[in-house]
């Protein structure tokens, strides 16, 4: 297979620890694809404002990929496309369970971000405390349970203990008469996002768009919202550092996201391809 294209995922995968850094030996391999001719693309959870910065810095992606799926961001036109977005009936109890439990909230349009705090000062477990700095975007419960009907929500996501979070997600899941979200176990958080929407789904059409088939894509990624990222394209790459759901899926595990493993895995494919 000759690699045409590679899709990234930031968090746990591309960026080290930190969440903001990248292995200088990584930095420079990209640049070497860049070059070669490669296109360079980002899936990540992240919405737009926070991918973008970061990737911008970077100077050799073509396309973000952001809320999972459901966005499309083109750096050189800075053009941004709605892939899918949050049904309402979802959206609607999401919110409600956000204030009946005093979860932190944070809602996701195509080029935007609006969060809300429940808890006062005292009570803010201390795992959310990095989350309030530098945040000055903060909206009113009467503009979460409004936006729906005039924008296009691409994701919402509430984060508390994980028993809360699981209890929110059986209630929703009861409510609807079926398994909408998927909770698990040991996480802090919970998102919504359309049903239609996926790393794969949109990565997919992009490379089609642009004269690239799936099977001449190369992904990398480390947890479970890359597993369909990772099955689909042509070869899929999980670092060793991991959920073993992801590697499970994977056609090769490599090593850690702190160590130069992607750069390795990147400088191949370029040699292969001479």
């Amino acid at each position: 297979m000759k690699t045409k294209a590679m899709v990234f995922d930031m968090d746990g995968t591309l960026l080290m620890c930190n969440g903001y850094d990248l292995h200088p030996e990584t930095l420079g391999a990209l640049k070497e694809a860049y070059d070669s001719g490669i296109k360079l693309i980002i899936a990540t959870g992240r919405p737009l404002r926070f991918a973008l910065p970061i990737v911008e810095e970077l100077g050799c992606f073509s396309y973000i990929i952001t809320n999972d799926g459901s966005n499309l961001y083109e750096l050189k036109t800075q053009q941004s496309t709605s892939k899918a977005h949050v049904e309402k009936e979802i959206y609607l109890l999401m919110v409600k369970k956000a204030i009946e439990t005093n979860s932190y909230m944070f809602v996701s349009t195509g080029s935007n971000i609006y969060k809300e705090f429940n808890y006062s000062h005292e009570e803010v477990p201390k795992q959310f405390i990095k989350l309030r700095r530098g945040e000055n975007f903060d909206a009113t419960i009467e503009w979460f349970e409004n936006i729906i009907n005039t924008d296009t929500i691409s994701q919402i996501t509430l984060k508390n203990k994980p028993k809360v979070i699981q209890r929110i997600t059986n209630e929703i899941n009861e409510e609807l008469g079926d398994k909408v979200l998927e909770h698990y176990p040991t996480s802090h958080y919970l998102s919504a996002m359309s049903s239609k929407a996926s790393k794969l789904t949109t990565a997919k059409e992009l490379v089609e768009s642009i004269g690239i088939k799936i099977s001449e894509v190369m992904a990398f990624g480390d947890s479970s919202n890359d597993i369909k990222m990772l099955e689909g394209v042509g070869y899929g790459v999980c670092v060793g550092n991991g959920k073993e759901t992801a590697k499970a899926v994977a056609d090769e595990v490599i090593g850690s996201h702190d160590t130069d493993a992607i750069a390795k895995k990147i400088r191949e494919v370029i040699s292969n391809s001479k």
